[in-house]
């Protein structure tokens, strides 16, 4: 009978230990998206900036403008 109430607890942890587990990973996977549709979005501003001349793309050996 001791077995079987030991197996019972210790299911009973596994089941609290996937729900956390369970809850972790939702979590996670909502921060996943966020970053994944921001890193979109600076893609495509990239994208247009680059079509568009940008802020004034600077040659390799040019120095910025506040030098």
């Amino acid at each position: 009978m001791q077995e079987i109430d030991e197996l019972k607890a210790a299911i009973t942890q596994l089941e609290k230990h996937i729900e956390s587990q369970d809850v972790e990973v939702y979590w996670q996977q909502r921060t996943i998206d966020i970053l994944r549709k921001q890193l979109n979005k600076m893609e495509e501003r990239i994208e247009s900036l680059e079509q568009s001349g940008g802020a004034g793309q600077m040659q390799p050996d040019e120095k910025p403008p506040h030098y």
